[in-house]
């Protein structure tokens, strides 16, 4: 690996941590207001326990079209009502 890379990495990881616990709640904050959001709209998902990150399945009443195909339809309606 690029040693600039490593370097910058031990760096960062051994010095101060403060921020982190800050940015995670932020994160935490982001992704919680989604799954609300989703639920709301009837979508129910899993609230993981350790990441920023929503995994989930298509709606079942959608789930025939594929995952491409839902996220286009859903890309385009947001676009369409704006």
């Amino acid at each position: 690996m690029f040693t600039p890379i490593q370097v910058s990495a031990t760096v960062a990881l051994d010095g101060d941590q403060s921020c982190v616990e800050e940015i995670r709640q932020i994160y935490e904050k982001r992704r919680d207001v989604m799954l609300e959001a989703f639920a709301s709209a009837g979508w129910e998902m899993h609230k993981p326990s350790s990441s920023m990150f929503i995994w989930a399945k298509i709606p079942p009443q959608v789930g025939n079209i594929g995952s491409l195909e839902f996220f286009k339809a859903a890309f385009n309606k947001k676009l369409a009502s704006r």
